[in-house]
């Protein structure tokens, strides 16, 4: 993606504390959320609410 700048932990937001943030130009088009590779609840099952939290917000 050019011009996509993602940045590692950064400050907390409205939100929540996203792992990433993609700016383009100085304007936020998308957040990302990590997750460990090796975790066998990779549907989020046990996390269903703070998944939820993420997708209303």
């Amino acid at each position: 993606m050019p011009h996509i700048k993602a940045t590692n932990e950064p400050k907390r937001i409205k939100c929540g504390a996203p792992d990433y943030i993609l700016t383009k130009k100085e304007i936020e088009v998308g957040y990302i959320e990590a997750k460990d590779i090796r975790d066998k609840d990779l549907a989020g099952n046990k996390k269903r609410k703070k998944r939820l939290f993420y997708e209303n917000s």
